[in-house]
């Protein structure tokens, strides 16, 4: 018999067997190609192929698969302000992200798809939670307002705010 008739080629993560399921965990090629679906952060750890024949095992390095939660906007401003000429208004964002990204975290807020740079409207509350707060209205504040969250591996923006 050929080694390749006696081949077995196993996976684990963390030292447990992985073992095929019909949607999340699945492998091709006699076994040497692992693919897992649907990741979640349970699936992180360390990976490892365990290959067997008649006359030998082998063992491969460790892989490290990290599964980070991904950066998402979930507290938002949204729909259609009307606001009096002269009255306040405060449109707020709060982002979140995996806590291995949020030293990279960043938040900011576009008016009318350009980033809004007055420093007077912009108040952040914390790296997480910028707002915008305009304290007497004027024409020229009508527009669209959207919020954007970025990490170093992702970003996420917010519904289009419009105020008029």
């Amino acid at each position: 018999p050929s080694l390749r008739s006696s081949l077995v080629v196993s996976w684990k993560r963390n030292g447990q067997l992985l073992v095929p399921e019909s949607n999340k965990i699945q492998t091709r090629e006699s076994g040497t190609v692992l693919t897992i679906s649907n990741l979640n952060t349970e699936d992180s750890g360390e990976i490892t192929c365990h290959v067997k024949t008649s006359i030998d095992s082998l063992t491969s390095k460790a892989a490290t698969l990290l599964i980070l939660r991904p950066t998402k906007i979930v507290e938002q401003s949204s729909g259609v302000k009307e606001v009096p000429e002269g009255s306040g208004l405060t449109l707020e964002c709060r982002a979140e992200t995996d806590p291995k990204l949020q030293g990279s975290l960043k938040v900011k807020w576009l008016y009318n798809n350009q980033l809004l740079l007055d420093n007077s409207r912009v108040d952040p509350q914390s790296h997480s939670q910028v707002d915008i707060k305009i304290h007497s209205a004027e024409k020229s504040d009508t527009g669209f307002y959207q919020c954007v969250a970025s990490s170093s591996k992702d970003e996420d923006s917010s519904e289009t705010v419009q105020v008029i």
